[in-house]
């Protein structure tokens, strides 16, 4: 049966090294065909060549080598052994390999090929010592080993590395340097030489040995270990068939791998492999048999797709590994990332715009009805109290500064914001806003100084050329936020401010975590706000002012009003207080006196004596109430009792006390 596979595989491998008779005639010309040979002549020639068989045994560790289960083998190594077998080919060999499993350990399948086999220090039985010709594993080389086999050349060269799960990426563990240093658990292969690398390179850590890597992966999903330290080609290739894998990019001592060989092998065998892995070290089919099992495949530059069938951009995509093209910017879009994205200019929306004016159309349209009804009411006597002229004025300001909504939505179509409209709104909205509220304040003044004068009994004329000018000072105020050209300097130090620095770095230096909330401009809803704004402004003044006014015009009382009399009733209602004030005053100055000059309150005994030329000391009996009657507005009753009192000053404080009441008393009857 191995004789069968040998043929089968050699005469695999000869076609595959020169090339298909269906390739080869779709190549050759007319003229060029080859005579078809038979099976027979094939079977004739492979009998001519020299046979070489090895015995290998098969160190099961994917993707090196992979047992298929019906005694064949793949992997990496399983596709070396049969370029192998086609170099022999051109060199007149029949080369064949029969392959067998080996145990699952690398050093006890080492030492069934060592030079110490069935010695004390290596007591395997002499069967199993020749049973192998070579270990098809990946072994390291290193000196103690060499010592004890012969290598072959090196095939491969790799590093330690290690892997870990792909969702953890950015927070964790994620190199054994950090896992030394966290005292974490990193899964290693048992009996394997890597392990004792890894082990003493970072003692610091704990070790998972798993029996093989199958298990170390299980272990590593399931969090019984962090990392999983191995080949880091053996991780590639893992990480290359589950996207739950990564390997991180810690990479420690290169390795260098090659096959332990027997030393009872046949020299010209053993010299003859080595010039073929030579061979194929020079011709890269190990760098090719590299890039197919342990690199990522990606399509040419321009294709894209599960076969690389479809087209990508070259210069604005790029096929990722499953095949899908990923534009470089976001500026292109499409399944080949030939569709340029429109640029977003960051403009209003036009809804927003039409919102804006039709905020404008209402107050306007507002100020037109107004406009239109004073002038249509302007002789009744409630638009002439008010002064139509004030009015106008109102609406005048009420425009403008509705108006500034126009200017604010402008923008640019290139994107750019170069809007000079933007620099009208500011002046627009203060001006409208100076001009309405100044006419309120001066038509406010001109009310004030007609009911003062009303008193007096003096006439006094309001112009209008003052209304101009109390707006107009208001106008100036807009100046005062106009950049001078000049720079202030502060000279001197504000011991607030200082002390406000000296608190927040203290706390800044007490506080670890801090919740800062960001915030950006946003044009679009600062545009909605400012208009809505401005909106609401204008409209409350027209309501409100000339709301109250078309209430009072249309449904209030029909009498006539005029402004004279409304002053005359001020200015005798002001009289009048005034007299009565006056009169009260005086009541007050004339009780005073009368308190003042009563010595003793009526009823009452006082008793004066003086011991040795001292103060004198009174005594006060009362037995009786005095009434007094002031007026017609109030009765003040009270009962003194002075029994203890030997001063004279007490008497006075009492007669103090009492006229401070009749002060408090008429200022209630004031009010």
């Amino acid at each position: 049966m191995l004789s069968t596979l040998g043929l089968g595989l050699l005469l695999a491998g000869r076609v595959g090294a020169f090339g298909s008779p269906t390739a080869d005639a779709g190549r050759r010309g007319a003229d060029d065909l080859v005579p078809a040979r038979s099976l027979q002549e094939e079977v004739q020639e492979v009998a001519a060549l020299k046979p070489i068989t090895l015995r290998g045994g098969v160190l099961n560790a994917p993707p090196f080598a992979i047992d298929n289960g019906d005694g064949t083998y793949s992997g990496f190594q399983g596709d070396l052994l049969r370029r192998l077998s086609q170099f022999a080919l051109e060199d007149d060999y029949n080369l064949t390999f029969v392959l067998s499993p080996s145990p699952t350990q690398y050093n006890e399948a080492l030492n069934l090929v060592a030079s110490d086999c069935n010695t004390t220090a290596n007591p395997n039985p002499r069967e199993e010592c020749d049973r192998f010709d070579l270990i098809v594993g990946d072994y390291y080389c290193n000196a103690d080993r060499s010592l004890r086999v012969d290598f072959s050349p090196t095939w491969l060269r790799t590093t330690m590395s290690a892997i870990k799960l792909a969702e953890f990426e950015g927070k964790g563990i994620t190199t054994l340097t950090e896992l030394t240093f966290a005292g974490g658990t990193a899964c290693v292969p048992e009996g394997a030489y890597l392990s004792e690398v890894v082990k003493a390179k970072f003692p610091g850590a704990s070790y998972n040995d798993c029996p093989d890597p199958e298990a170390c992966i299980e272990r590593l999903k399931s969090g019984v270990c962090q990392l999983y330290a191995d080949d880091e080609l053996a991780l590639k290739y893992r990480a290359l068939n589950d996207r739950s894998l990564e390997v991180t990019r810690e990479q420690f001592n290169t390795q260098y791998i090659v096959w332990p060989l027997s030393e009872k092998m046949n020299p010209q065998h053993s010299r003859l492999l080595k010039k073929w892995m030579y061979k194929s070290v020079a011709n890269a089919t190990l760098d090719e048999l590299s890039y197919d099992y342990f690199e990522v495949k990606f399509c040419p530059l321009g294709l894209s797709g599960p076969n690389c069938d479809q087209d990508c951009d070259p210069i604005h995509g790029l096929s990722d590994r499953d095949g899908r093209c990923i534009c470089s910017s976001t500026k292109w879009t499409g399944a080949d990332c030939s569709v340029e994205v429109e640029e977003d200019l960051n403009t209003y929306p036009p809804w927003e715009i039409a919102m804006c004016y039709s905020f404008f159309g209402i107050n306007t349209l507002a100020v037109l009805v107004c406009a239109s009804w004073i002038y249509w009411q302007r002789n009744t006597q409630q638009v002439k109290v008010w002064q139509p002229f004030f009015l106008y004025l109102v609406l005048l300001g009420c425009l403008v500064s509705s108006s500034s909504i126009i200017p604010a939505v402008q923008q640019s179509s290139e994107g750019n914001g170069n809007v000079p409209a933007c620099m009208v709104f500011p002046w627009l909205f203060s001006v409208g806003f100076s001009i309405t509220f100044g006419s309120l304040f001066a038509k406010i003044r001109r009310v004030y100084i007609l009911f003062k004068a009303a008193v007096t009994m003096n006439r006094v004329t309001v112009t209008v050329k003052e209304t101009f000018l109390i707006c107009g000072i208001l106008h100036l105020q807009l100046l005062e936020g106009l950049d001078s050209n000049h720079c202030r300097l502060a000279l001197g130090v504000d011991d607030f401010c200082i002390s406000a620095m000296l608190q927040d770095s203290q706390h800044r230096y007490q506080v670890f975590r801090v919740q800062v909330c960001g915030g950006r401009d946003d044009p679009k809803t600062g545009l909605f706000l400012r208009a809505a704004v401005i909106w609401m402004n204008d409209l409350f003044v027209i309501c409100i002012i000339f709301g109250s006014l078309m209430h009072s015009v249309h449904f209030g009382p029909k009498k006539d009003v005029n402004i004279g009399d409304a002053v005359s009733e001020y200015a005798r209602l002001e009289k009048e207080s005034t007299t009565a004030l006056k009169e009260r005053k005086e009541k007050f100055v004339s009780r005073f006196s009368s308190i003042d000059s009563s010595a003793e309150p009526d009823g009452a005994s006082v008793k004066r004596h003086s011991s040795g030329g001292g103060p004198a000391d009174e005594t006060i009996d009362v037995g009786s109430t005095k009434t007094t009657d002031v007026g017609s507005t109030r009765r003040l009753s009270a009962q003194i009792s002075l029994a203890s009192h030997p001063e004279k000053d007490e008497e006075d404080h009492v007669v103090c006390e009492t006229i401070d009441d009749l002060f408090v008393e008429d200022d209630q009857v004031l009010k």
